[in-house]
């Protein structure tokens, strides 16, 4: 985690000094990316094991964005996350991997660009664990809501540090009963606009 962090400031210091800053009207951003990095918090329906004792776990966000009009841009982010639980007979482990495409408000080159976003999430979830002497291992896949709301602040004209929150509905039926594995994220943005 230090390591990591040490890199962080790292980066950051080095696209600070990277670029000269020019003047709002002269910037032109059209495309946005970004790599987030934060914490996943399970929301309330969580199976195969009733009960609330699911960890929060890590969320990693892999985010394209690009504008189409001056407040409206379109964008696809590719999600990872994952919790577990520790019970009596033994551990299970969930790890979400998304593809999640959205329709965007923002406004066009702004130097503190605050946004929020709409759309649907496509899953995968990957179920594995031991309950008591059953090894245990799925699949399934899942579908649902996706609401992101964020900011990001340019450093200089092209690369921007920003924050994120997204809740998401992550449902799939199965074995005659609906099942959320969802909730929602909290990350720190790093990127890079043109």
């Amino acid at each position: 985690m230090k390591k990591a962090l040490i890199l962080f400031v790292a980066v950051l210091l080095a696209m600070v000094s990277a670029g000269t800053a020019r003047a709002e009207s002269e910037v032109d951003r059209i495309i946005y990316l970004s790599v987030g990095y934060g914490v996943f918090v399970p929301g309330s329906d969580y199976e195969p094991i009733a009960g609330n004792g699911w960890e929060k776990g890590t969320d990693v966000n892999l985010s394209f964005v690009a504008q189409l009009e001056d407040l409206v841009a379109a964008g696809i982010d590719l999600h990872y996350a994952n919790t577990e639980i520790s019970h009596p007979m033994g551990i299970m482990t969930v790890n979400i991997t998304g593809f999640e495409p959205m329709v965007y408000i923002q406004k066009r080159n702004a130097k503190l660009q605050p946004y929020g976003a709409i759309g649907v999430g496509f899953y995968f979830n990957s179920i594995s664990g031991v309950l008591g002497p059953i090894i245990s291992a799925d699949i399934k896949q899942g579908m649902g809501l996706v609401l992101k709301g964020g900011a990001r602040y340019f450093i200089t004209d092209k690369f921007f540090l920003g924050g994120s929150l997204k809740l998401f509905s992550d449902e799939y039926e199965g074995e005659g009963e609906t099942s959320d594995f969802g909730g929602s994220s909290m990350n720190i943005d790093l990127g890079f606009a043109f």
